[in-house]
């Protein structure tokens, strides 16, 4: 009679959900396996796609290496184009002034780039920021100066350089991103810079 009493006491109300729960329990147990390899596979193929990116990234870069200076400078006017920028002028080369190819963005604002070929391990020193800050603003009246290689970094001192005067600086892996469809607007501030103007 106590067991009953029990069953029917206290026990009584979740009887009904015991089974449910039990099952649950059980069901549980045996989908989380499954889950976790579930997860770990599209880690992989994240993983995967993510090396098949980096990887037609880096056959992309190849083709920019071979391109000679007046190749590069082109190349990097037409990715201007393409993102709706105006090129007024990209026949950089002697005499250019550190101006090798100019263009007005969507906004209207000036854009003057430098385009530096170099080899992948070598940085862009702070010398080659130096010149280029020149004239950029001062004969060819950029809004927003950018400096575009093929380097893979800027040495610390270029990229502070390139901070406290604004200059936009795109590296090899940048470079990279915007060949690939991202648009050189992500790359400028929002607002009209106030050095040197």
């Amino acid at each position: 009679m106590a067991v009953v009493e029990v069953a029917t006491g206290s026990l009584g109300s979740l009887w009904p959900a015991i089974p449910g729960i039990m099952l649950l329990t059980l069901l549980g147990s045996a989908v989380m396996p499954f889950l976790r390899a579930g997860r770990a596979e599209e880690q992989a193929e994240r993983q995967r796609l993510a090396d098949l990116e980096q990887a037609a990234r880096h056959q992309n870069l190849a083709a920019i290496d071979a391109m000679s200076g007046g190749e590069f400078e082109r190349f990097i006017a037409g990715l201007c184009h393409r993102d709706g920028f105006v090129v007024q002028q990209h026949n950089g080369g002697a005499g250019d002034l550190g101006a090798d190819v100019v263009a007005d963005a969507p906004d209207g604002r000036r854009i003057v780039i430098q385009c530096k070929r170099y080899k992948p391990g070598n940085p862009v020193p702070s010398p080659d920021i130096q010149r280029f800050l020149g004239t950029a603003r001062t004969i060819h009246e950029a809004d927003v100066p950018v400096f575009v290689t093929t380097a893979w970094r800027f040495t610390k001192q270029s990229r502070e350089l390139g901070a406290s005067q604004q200059v936009i600086l795109i590296d090899r892996d940048l470079l990279s991103h915007w060949n690939n469809g991202i648009s050189l607007d992500k790359y400028l501030p929002t607002a009209l810079p106030e050095v040197g103007r």
